[in-house]
């Protein structure tokens, strides 16, 4: 690298001499995380209204959702593809309202995906599998019906994570390295 392309990558921006906080980014990010944060109280007020006006209910959802946002903080050190979206949807969906899984599964993915870098697998594996797994344990009452869900969960990870790879020309060796995250 030459002293002309490092001068004209700072230019552009696209390197950084100063190692300083920068703090625009981090408004950009609160400022999202606020109107998310908005949004799922908005529609717990207009539609979920049993958990909007239940303390240990609302005490429920706050600790499930931070408890993904620090585990997606420790997966990621390994893979995007091993954040576990999908648990925070069954117990949502299990224990609160379906619609509020899944409402709490979209914000639950952009929320992880600004802390990730916006990796697109992640993101259709997190809302797919989010949805489906919400649907799967609805009506779940049983022990066996929640670990077939868990295979069911899995499955379609697998086949998602398959699908992208495959139309972006990823090769097998990638695929297969990529699937056994779920097995």
């Amino acid at each position: 690298m030459t002293e002309d392309k490092l001068k004209v990558l700072e230019e552009l921006n696209l390197l950084e001499t100063t190692s300083r906080f920068d703090f625009s980014f981090a408004g950009g990010i609160l400022v999202i995380l606020i109107l998310l944060s908005l949004l799922l109280i908005l529609y717990m007020h207009n539609f979920c209204k049993k958990v909007y006006y239940n303390r240990t209910d609302l005490i429920l959802l706050s600790v499930v959702i931070l408890m993904m946002l620090l585990i997606a903080r420790g997966a990621y050190e390994y893979s995007s593809l091993i954040i576990p979206v999908f648990i925070a949807t069954m117990l949502i969906s299990i224990l609160l309202d379906l619609r509020l899984a899944i409402v709490v599964n979209v914000v639950l993915t952009i929320a992880i995906s600004l802390m990730i870098n916006y990796d697109f697998k992640f993101v259709y594996m997190a809302l797919i599998s989010g949805t489906f797994s919400a649907f799967i344990v609805s009506k779940a009452n049983q022990r066996n019906r929640l670990s077939l869900a868990g295979i069911v969960v899995s499955v379609i990870n697998v086949l998602l994570v398959a699908a992208i790879d495959i139309m972006y020309k990823a090769g097998w060796e990638t695929i297969l390295r990529e699937c056994t995250w779920f097995l």
